[in-house]
């Protein structure tokens, strides 16, 4: 599904990075989604059979410009909207993206989703506790911390998919800038935010663009 929208600017500071050892996470799988989308079920699927294999990460944002269509989507937030128009690659569902920059034109093919993924991220992150680790390089990005219930069954009683019992994977619930890399070796403590049936992942983030590491609690 296809909207027409201003989009935000997406941040474009360059990075130029020296490769250091892997994080525990060689790649990030982001699918821009809704519930009241008619084509998204297959491309969530698809989603689902990719992330949390061999190292991946997935993110799923649902967004909320659908939401008048009959049925609002009980994950669906500006927040997502917002991160999908700062992308610049377009407003649409579904729409999946790799490591911050590359669109995977067959959303539900997992092994297009899978190919698009290449080697590992160039900026080892990991996390030990509540503490996050990022490693050297050379370039700026963002460290984001980023919130989603692992697993969610919701019954979608009104709109496209009226009827259909659909499980959703890494359902997004919010995220927030916790500090700045400047290429040097850092440490940050998160706290206690996630456990049980929360999630919470770490992207280190070039604006809304390359994903040079990530890691998961």
């Amino acid at each position: 599904m296809r909207i027409k929208s201003v989009f935000a600017a997406a941040l474009t500071t360059a990075a130029v990075v020296i490769p250091a050892q892997a994080g525990n996470v060689r790649g990030v799988v982001e699918i821009f989604t809704s519930q009241g989308c008619s084509d998204c079920p297959p491309a969530d699927q698809a989603f689902a059979g990719v992330i949390n294999n061999n190292g991946v990460l997935g993110l799923a944002w649902h967004v909320d410009y659908w939401d008048y269509l009959g049925w609002k989507d009980t994950f669906s937030s500006a927040q997502a909207t917002a991160r999908q128009s700062a992308y610049g690659k377009g407003s649409y569902t579904p729409e999946v993206i790799v490591n911050g920059t590359r669109v995977v034109e067959n959303s539900r093919s997992s092994a297009a989703i899978a190919s698009a993924l290449g080697g590992s991220l160039p900026v080892s992150v990991s996390i030990n506790g509540s503490t996050v680790h990022v490693g050297s390089g050379n370039g700026q990005a963002s460290l984001v911390l980023v919130k989603f219930y692992r697993s969610k069954t919701v019954a979608i009683k009104r709109g496209e998919n009226i009827g259909k019992d659909v499980t959703y994977q890494h359902p997004v619930i919010g995220s927030r800038h916790i500090g700045t890399w400047n290429g040097k070796a850092m440490s940050v403590d998160v706290g206690n935010e996630c456990g049980g049936g929360i999630g919470c992942a770490v992207l280190l983030q070039v604006g809304v663009g390359r994903i040079l590491g990530a890691a998961t609690l």
